[in-house]
């Protein structure tokens, strides 16, 4: 009753049984279901075990043990017409049989049983003890049972303290940068709106210029707002049933989406590359998402793609549904971020001084975006070989689907 360790107790039953009873053979099968596993056994052939390995409570006189919670004896099992394997036992010239439930409270949690090769007529007071050590056994069963459901639990506590911690981490790594990319933008609005009060350009290009920052930065701001309240969206409970489904052709989606972009591909002077074909690729979903899934990703290679590079944006038919790919030839990603970098929070060029700008969701909207489209989004990249995201949906809307996965 003391051993804690489940594989370490069973084998020390059947030993203890063997050396109780006087016997050579023992095994202990326990249940899971309708079904009696041998669980640990002492003296039996390899042939024999592997016979024994599985059975439905109910068949064999096991399983008659096993459903019934009453001991059974016989003296020759070879006049038994509830003996499953009759011929092994006569090949290897086994006679006698006593088996007993494992018995902890009302619950039958499977059988003790010895196997003689003489014939024994097994008294009662035999018996008494078999069913005595059986019911011990049973408890110190349930006690290793109960130890290892503590210790798994345990370990998942522990587990999730970890995760929060990390998430906790993540989080105000997450405000800090936040709190970083709504400060450069309203700077430097508030700087320019502060230079036209107090000495307005001489020139109308020098007005122009200025005030085509301030409409940049004005924009830099509500993209980040759009992105935070969208993500409040999704992750509301209601968020399937909120969607505002409608028959879309990517193809304008994907031109809608990139515009806004292109005054920052041309800062970097960036090759911003559209490969769409001439048949409809028409789907059904929920237009806003599906263009934030594409300004997301597109914003993303622009940002971390080196001057003078390209971006490529690619849609076409793929199975039973539809593909978009989103390439470009950057600083890629290293392997330890790739299976992280769609999480919440998570950053890939992490720290307030990171290279490039954004709210850290980014990624984190567009996997769940295309889960509740019931679609799959991936990614491939590595150091200084670029990165390439790939989308897939279907064209038909199904709330009913289970979501996809990302890869």
């Amino acid at each position: 009753v003391e051993r804690l360790e489940l594989d370490d107790l069973l084998p020390i039953i059947t030993r203890s049984v063997n050396r109780v009873m006087g016997t050579v053979n023992c095994l202990l099968l326990l249940r899971q279901g309708s079904t009696l596993l041998l669980a640990a056994q002492e003296g039996l052939e390899p042939e024999l075990v592997k016979a024994f390995g599985e059975m439905e409570v109910g068949e064999s006189l096991s399983g008659w043990v096993a459903e019934h919670g009453q001991p059974l004896v016989t003296a020759d099992m070879r006049s038994e017409a509830r003996a499953r394997f009759p011929e092994l036992a006569d090949r290897y010239n086994y006679r006698s049989f006593l088996c007993v439930p494992l018995r902890h409270g009302s619950e039958i949690m499977g059988t003790l049983e010895v196997l003689t090769r003489e014939v024994r007529h097994f008294t009662l007071e035999e018996q008494a003890v078999m069913a005595a050590f059986a019911d011990q056994a049973a408890v110190a069963i349930s006690n290793a049972r109960l130890y290892e459901q503590a210790r798994a639990h345990l370990l998942q506590v522990t587990e999730s303290n970890r995760r929060l911690e990390e998430l906790d981490r993540l989080r105000q790594q997450y405000l800090r940068n936040v709190s970083h990319e709504f400060r450069t933008p309203l700077t430097v609005i508030k700087g320019y709106a502060e230079y036209l009060r107090d000495s307005p350009p001489a020139s109308e290009a020098a007005l122009r210029d200025v005030m085509r920052v301030m409409v940049e930065s004005s924009d830099r701001v509500i993209d980040m707002v759009d992105t935070l309240l969208e993500v409040s969206r999704i992750e509301h409970d209601s968020a399937q049933q909120s969607l505002q489904i409608a028959r879309l052709e990517l193809r304008d989606i994907v031109q809608a989406s990139i515009e806004p972009l292109r005054a920052a591909a041309e800062r970097k002077r960036l090759s911003l590359e559209l490969d769409l074909p001439e048949q409809a690729l028409v789907l059904e979903g929920d237009g806003g998402l599906l263009v934030q899934v594409v300004r997301k990703l597109v914003d993303n290679a622009v940002k971390y793609s080196l001057e003078g590079g390209r971006v490529a944006v690619r849609c076409r038919r793929a199975d039973d549904g539809l593909q978009l790919e989103v390439e470009d030839a950057g600083i890629g990603i290293a392997p330890e971020h790739l299976p992280r970098i769609f999480d919440k929070f998570y950053m890939v060029d992490g720290g307030i001084a990171r290279r490039a700008g954004g709210t850290g969701v980014g990624l984190y909207l567009v996997r769940e975006i295309v889960r509740l489209h019931r679609g799959s989004v991936s990614v491939r990249s590595a150091p200084g070989a670029g990165s390439l995201f790939e989308v897939r949906l279907p064209c038909q809307y199904r709330p009913s689907e289970p979501a996809a996965t990302v890869a």
